[in-house]
Parts: structure tokens; C-alpha cells; sequence
């Protein structure tokens, strides 16, 4: 049924517009933003955001190296912002009351909206990670002070 509505978009609205086709046959693979998934999401989102703003200044402040269990929470928070962005791909929003789910319209908007900052906090975290991790043992991750303010204006 995925496959064939889309293949065959018109075939699931009948007389439905080209809004509206292309609504219900990508309908299927976008997520209602109250929907139990997106929601428990969006609690992990609290979560890891809040162990990054608890290890952040302990890392700045003591130059810690980052290694071992570090690197491992640092690229799991890097994997789940990474996720997160692909997920507000396909997350529908509220416009004047009403949800919008065409695909179209939640892409543009997102990228209007929050993702030039989603993707420049991964990539901070991005380089960050490959320079902590590039054998030096992470000190210049430290030394960086390029670097350290883009961490901190994170949590701003």
C-alpha cells in the first residue's frame, strides 16, 4: 500500500489536488509532532540536553581529554542531534491553529526556522569530536578557544 500510493498519489485522494495528493501519499512517512513517538523523542531531547549543559563547563573548565567513556557519551549526544535533525524533516508543524504535514511545506519551514542552528551545533560537535580524537589525546580540543566559544554559545 506504501509503495503503490507513492507511486500512484492520485489514486488515494480521487478528485484531491496536488496539495492534498502529495499530503497523503508521503502522509504515511511524516510524523504528527504529538504523536507517542515524536513525544518521547522530544523528552530524550531534555534529557541529553541536559547532560550536555552539565558536562560542557566541567570539560571547559578542567580541560578534560576527551577519551574513554567521554568520547562515547560525546558521540552518542552527536548521533542523537543528528537524528534529530533528520527527524524535524519529516515532523509536521502547526500553522495558525491548523498541522501541516505536506512534506514541502514542513521542509521549508524547518529550514527557515531552526535548522541553520541544528546543523551548526552538530557540526561544532562534529569537529570538536574529530579534533579531541585526532592523537594528540584531546588537549587541543582544550586549547581551542574557537571551538570553546562555539560550545558554550550552544547552550545559550
Amino acid at each position: 500500500m506504501l509503495i503503490e500510493s507513492l507511486l500512484n498519489p492520485e489514486k488515494i485522494g480521487g478528485s484531491a489536488s496536488s496539495g492534498e495528493s502529495e499530503a497523503s501519499a508521503a502522509g504515511c512517512l511524516m510524523l504528527d509532532p504529538h504523536c507517542p513517538a515524536r513525544v518521547m523523542h522530544d523528552l530524550n531531547s531534555l534529557i541529553v540536553l541536559l547532560g550536555d549543559v552539565a558536562l560542557t563547563p566541567i570539560i571547559l573548565a578542567w580541560d578534560l581529554p576527551i577519551e574513554g567513556a567521554l568520547k562515547q557519551i560525546s558521540l552518542a549526544t552527536l548521533a542523537f542531534w543528528s537524528i534529530d535533525i533528520l527527524l524535524s524533516f519529516v515532523t509536521g508543524y502547526y500553522k495558525s491553529g491548523e498541522l501541516q504535514m505536506r512534506p514541502k511545506m514542513v521542509v521549508k519551514h524547518y529550514l527557515k526556522g531552526w535548522f541553520v542552528l541544528d546543523f551548526s551545533i552538530v557540526l561544532v560537535d562534529s569537529m570538536s569530536l574529530f579534533m579531541s580524537t585526532r592523537g594528540d589525546g584531546g588537549s587541543s580540543w582544550g586549547r581551542s578557544s574557537l571551538l570553546k566559544i562555539a560550545k558554550v554559545g550552544r547552550l545559550l
